[in-house]
């Protein structure tokens, strides 16, 4: 519910967890990784990226390959005042005079349907681009489907097994063989009698 388990099934997963031994590896959200993503198939990627959820969506922000901020923001029935809320906040990211925002903005959901998804972006669409100075233009806006995000964090999943995996193996060492040293002077290390009283 709105990617947070419900308590009764935490507390499901928690016997689960230590009936099977399982411990966390690491961790991967949904946000950061459409991000990397992008990234990976564009390393100079710019875009906007709202990942939108029942009751809040989070504004992805990359610029020139880099990820500048993810911001939550909740949503209320009016999707346009929404992102005019998320752009403002957004601003903040442009500390320089002469920067501006991506010029493609994304669209994508695990709970609304592809014709909500649409509806939202025909909603956007009537955003008044050139009285914001974030936008030097009328921004591209598309919709990617839920298998984007399923794929991105398969990819997010796998990086972090990766990184943990050689984190913890560690080099085999090698052991040193060792040959005793002889003596130079067999004599004084051969067993002697032992004196009788």
């Amino acid at each position: 519910q709105d990617g947070e388990l419900k308590d009764d099934k935490k507390v499901i997963v928690k016997e689960l967890a230590e009936q099977l031994s399982l411990e966390a590896l690491g961790q991967c959200s949904i946000p950061e990784a459409l991000a990397e993503a992008r990234l990976m198939a564009n390393e100079h990627d710019s875009c906007f990226i709202f990942y939108l959820q029942e009751q809040h969506f989070q504004l992805v922000f990359l610029k020139h390959g880099q990820l500048l901020d993810v911001l939550s923001i909740g949503r209320s029935a009016h999707f346009l005042a929404d992102a005019t809320e998320a752009f403002a906040r957004a601003a903040k990211d442009l500390r320089e005079d002469g920067q501006y925002f991506p010029e493609k903005i994304l669209l994508c959901s695990l709970v609304l349907s592809d014709k909500e998804l649409q509806n939202l972006r025909q909603e956007l669409a009537k955003f008044s681009w050139t009285e914001n100075p974030g936008f030097l233009q009328t921004p591209d806006i598309a919709v990617l489907e839920g298998d984007y995000i399923i794929n991105s964090m398969s990819l997010g999943a796998g990086k972090v097994l990766t990184n943990q995996s050689f984190h913890q193996v560690e080099p085999k060492k090698t052991p040193v063989e060792t040959s005793p040293i002889a003596p130079e002077n067999p004599a004084e290390f051969a067993e002697k009698p032992s004196e009788l009283a």
